[in-house]
């Protein structure tokens, strides 16, 4: 297997641990760097093999994967079974990404996908929001994590086209509205699966967006989705947009 970097022991500030699955080693590095400032734990593998000897030693938090591996690929990696039984949030990363590779990886069980390079920012948020996800079996952080998005997600009016891949367009209507996601009212049901596009225009005068989105969950004719793949550009505009509105 691969060589492992990792601090064996929790820091005393209890920071969640990162794994960083990059083969390429001044990106590796780099991640680390980044990690510690966010307050993260990093550990570091150059490989998927060396990852999974990390995870039985470390016992990571969250997983930051690269999907464009040597040997064993990230796509493979998400594919193992003791991986997607580990049910450690994974955020797939790739510096040539698609919309096929980031289909791909949604499907294969990762919470989010990245291009590289990451803005910090987005970075952050996408941590924060896994963090609450690897904890979230204690009610008291469920609370606090749906406080948190109830104050940031306020409510709009705005028509959206919902794209199923190579199937039906279907319009519905967003109701409220978060940087990371919106609650769509929709007058049929839709399978959404692994994830649709979402079409529509923030009320900032800007042009339309086009945002690849997995169903989170449904409660009747209400589905909530949550954006991934997200370019620096949508992430500011809509950070922008949401604190216009919740001011």
């Amino acid at each position: 297997m691969g060589r492992v970097s990792t601090e064996q022991a929790r820091t005393s500030t209890g920071a969640p641990r990162v794994l960083v699955v990059e083969d390429e080693e001044n990106t590796r590095v780099l991640f680390g760097d980044i990690l510690r400032h966010l307050a993260y734990e990093p550990i570091l593998a150059r490989s998927a093999e060396a990852a999974r000897a990390a995870i039985e030693s470390a016992v990571p938090d969250i997983i930051l994967l690269d999907v464009r591996l040597p040997l064993m690929s990230g796509y493979e990696f998400l594919r193992l079974r003791a991986i997607r039984d580990s049910k450690i949030p994974i955020v797939a990363v790739s510096g040539a990404a698609t919309e096929s590779d980031a289909r791909s990886c949604l499907h294969f069980g990762a919470l989010d996908f990245l291009r590289k390079p990451v803005a910090l920012d987005l970075l952050r948020a996408v941590l924060q929001y896994a963090a609450v996800r690897a904890r979230e079996g204690h009610r008291d952080l469920e609370r606090e994590a749906g406080n948190r998005r109830r104050s940031v997600r306020p409510q709009v009016t705005l028509p959206v086209r919902v794209v199923e891949q190579g199937g039906p367009t279907w319009s519905g209507t967003c109701v409220d509205l978060s940087t990371f996601g919106m609650r769509l009212r929709l007058s049929e049901p839709i399978a959404a699966e692994p994830a649709v596009r979402l079409h529509f225009t923030p009320g900032d005068g800007g042009a339309a967006l086009s945002l690849l989105a997995p169903l989170v969950r449904r409660e009747g004719n209400d589905y909530a989705f949550r954006f991934v793949n997200l370019t620096e550009i949508d992430f500011k505009r809509l950070t922008e947009y949401v604190q216009r509105l919740t001011n």
